[in-house]
């Protein structure tokens, strides 16, 4: 009994002393690249946990279940800096609202840093009955992915039955169309007569790629994703701000009565200048994504987030993820003025941001559904303004709250009343 203790203590000791070893071989590593590239080292979060970061991960699952995790965020970063350095299990990551790097992570370094292995590990169960029930069980697993995303490391240790039984719903109503795409016929429809013109199926087109039944599903679920999501929560987050906001929809709707009945077509629902504000607007105060992370995929030297001031270039390493928060972003003073937290849709007139503003992303990842998105949004919009004369706020609650699914949308929906006299 002794013997086995002898050894397994020996057998710790070396576990131990190897760990100490390449963590510091580790740290000189890191500080000779600092000097190398001229890099200053960003400001930091006052752990108390400093080797997992428990006391991070406990703040911020709080503020999830009190429905304040998008603001605790920001207020971090009016804490600690624009750019500021945290741990998240272990693993340094890099928290951002400067647009010079959001520049650098998802355009000009775009290679250096990748979103498939967090993907994978995260959402692959998901993303990698009737029509109601497919949508309900979409719902839950989307939600469901949401909270992985927020349990990082410890999501494995928790089993949401739930969500596997949402995920394998969802799963089975797609396959059954990957199937009928794979033989080369549309089971939702009758085949149509040699007279009728054939319709363009997405799937049947994509099964001429590939007849991976697993890749068509997953790819086919990240085609509907955006389109379902996306456009359902724009459409409800300007309707939530313009009925706070009679002047809004007063001027709105002239503009879209100026068309004079023309048809709804791109060019006709591009011009008006007034509705795409109004959804940049609602895209800057609520966007989808209110932040991202990407993992280094190898050492990299950003423009800036270093010093105290965050104005001196910062060293990336392999491993570090990055996470640029775009809600914090987007209501930052400096860069939107004192009345940053206000709905204006006016601001569009002057302003015109790069990477100050990421409504759908940025770079060669610019989600593929911005301009469907916006022109699906535009139109409802339209068909609406042209019919009601007064949009009108019936929700006791003022300000918009948060509730996060895969994305944060308003958590009391969009109570408004719709008068067709003014």
């Amino acid at each position: 009994m002794n013997f086995i203790l002898a050894i397994a203590a020996r057998t710790a000791f070396v576990v131990a002393a190897f760990y100490v070893v390449k963590r510091l071989a580790s740290l000189c590593k890191y500080e000779k690249a600092i000097q190398d590239n001229h890099c200053a080292k960003p400001c930091k979060y006052p752990h108390k946990d400093p080797f997992l970061g428990l006391d991070l991960f406990l703040e911020i699952a709080k503020a999830f279940r009190n429905g304040s995790f998008l603001e605790t965020n920001r207020h971090h970063f009016d804490l600690y800096g624009t750019t500021f350095e945290a741990n998240l299990w272990g693993v340094r990551v890099i928290k951002t609202i400067q647009p010079e790097i959001m520049e650098a992570v998802y355009a000009t370094f775009f290679k250096n840093f990748g979103l498939q292995p967090l993907r994978l590990d995260v959402g692959g169960p998901f993303f990698g009955k009737d029509a109601q029930g497919f949508l309900q069980a979409f719902d839950d697993a989307v939600a469901g992915v949401g909270k992985r995303v927020m349990m990082g490391k410890m999501r494995h240790l928790v089993r949401d039955k739930k969500w596997e039984v949402a995920c394998k719903t969802v799963h089975n109503y797609c396959d059954r169309y990957v199937a009928a795409a794979l033989r080369g016929q549309n089971e939702s429809a009758p085949k149509q007569s040699t007279t009728e013109v054939e319709r363009w199926v997405l799937l049947r087109e994509m099964a001429k790629e590939t007849q991976d039944p697993l890749d068509l599903r997953y790819q086919i679920l990240n085609v509907f994703s955006p389109g379902r999501d996306s456009t359902g929560i724009l459409l409800s987050n300007v309707f939530f701000f313009v009925a706070r906001q009679p002047s809004s929809w007063k001027r709105l709707r002239n503009e879209v009565l100026s068309l004079e009945g023309k048809p709804l077509d791109y060019d006709n629902l591009n011009s008006l200048t007034y509705v795409n504000h109004c959804l940049k607007e609602s895209l800057r105060l609520a966007p989808f994504a209110t932040f991202n992370q990407r993992i280094c995929l190898q050492d990299t030297v950003l423009p800036m987030g270093g010093g105290k001031d965050g104005t001196e270039p910062l060293f990336v390493k392999q491993g570090d993820l990055v996470e640029t928060n775009f809600y914090a972003m987007h209501r930052d003073r400096d860069i939107w003025g004192d009345d940053a937290d206000e709905f204006r849709p006016e601001r569009w007139e002057k302003s015109h941001p790069t990477w100050a503003f990421m409504g759908f992303n940025g770079g060669p990842r610019t989600c593929p559904a911005k301009q469907m998105v916006y022109t699906e949004a535009a139109y409802v919009i339209t068909r609406l303004a042209r019919q009601y004369a007064r949009l009108e706020n019936r929700d006791p609650c003022e300000a918009w709250q948060e509730e996060m699914r895969l994305n944060f949308q308003s958590k009391n929906g969009v109570q408004v009343g719709m008068c067709v006299t003014a």
